[in-house]
């Protein structure tokens, strides 16, 4: 990859992560999931989920996405939110309480994020499930690369 690329990149990378820290100053701690180190994809550069508490049970849910170099379309597919829950014999699991949810993409972009409040029933424990997508044109071909993401739970009062 050039170097001038790489430096896009890079920099849109950094510009991502600091929006993502103050989008997320939230009451209750935030749970960044999002993959760490090196990827072997020639469509993400990076891809991730932040959740946090925004009060009367909301959970505010950030998807960010950075792409190797201009891609035709890159964002969310879909996502899924859960919620921790006890069950009749005292044992836990998650239980969606909402799957199938389209996502947001851009096109012609490197990067694309959104955040929203998703509305929750009761106070509980909650994560999201996400499926990210990229489709770039390389060298005449047209290629989609899915990656899915599953965040910690987050405790919302």
């Amino acid at each position: 990859m050039e170097e001038s690329k790489m430096k896009t990149v890079k920099a849109t990378s950094l510009l991502l992560a600091l929006c993502l820290f103050f989008t997320l100053c939230f009451p209750a701690a935030a749970e960044v999931n999002a993959p760490t180190g090196t990827f072997s994809s020639n469509y993400f550069a990076s891809y991730g989920v932040a959740l946090g508490d925004n009060g009367g049970h909301r959970l505010h849910i950030v998807f960010s996405t950075v792409g190797m170099g201009l891609c035709d379309e890159i964002g969310v597919a879909t996502y899924s939110v859960d919620k921790y829950v006890t069950l009749d014999d005292g044992s836990h699991a998650w239980s969606n309480i909402s799957s199938g949810n389209p996502g947001q993409t851009g096109h012609n972009t490197n990067s694309y994020s959104y955040s929203f409040n998703f509305q929750c029933a009761s106070a509980g424990t909650y994560r999201v499930r996400a499926t990210f997508m990229c489709t770039k044109t390389i060298n005449g071909e047209v290629g989609t690369e899915f990656k899915s993401v599953t965040t910690s739970g987050c405790t919302l009062q």
